[in-house]
């Protein structure tokens, strides 16, 4: 999300046109303009109990994969996962 509003120096009270003025390092003029932006990151990062929630997720998918896959041969499961790692990379470039 982002959003930004443009802001007449004259517009503002005192003690905001002097917290300006002071982060900007500048004498603020009545015509002076400036652009305020907020930029949230579209990436939410999860609180300590969703990760913990998703991690027993993962690790019950990866279980499941596990149990299903005990009794096949190692190489061509490795020669199929890399095959379908190699297509995705190649898609990339």
């Amino acid at each position: 999300m982002e959003r930004s509003a443009t802001i007449k120096a004259k517009d503002l009270p005192a003690a905001e046109r002097q917290w300006i003025a002071a982060v900007l390092h500048v004498d603020l003029a009545d015509e002076d303009e400036f652009t305020v932006s907020l930029r949230r990151p579209v990436v939410r990062i999860p609180d300590p109990k969703e990760r913990e929630v998703a991690r027993e997720g993962l690790r019950a998918v990866l279980g499941e994969f596990h149990e299903r896959m005990k009794d096949e041969p190692e190489g061509p499961v490795t020669a199929a996962i890399d095959d379908a790692l190699q297509d995705t990379r190649s898609r990339k470039n």
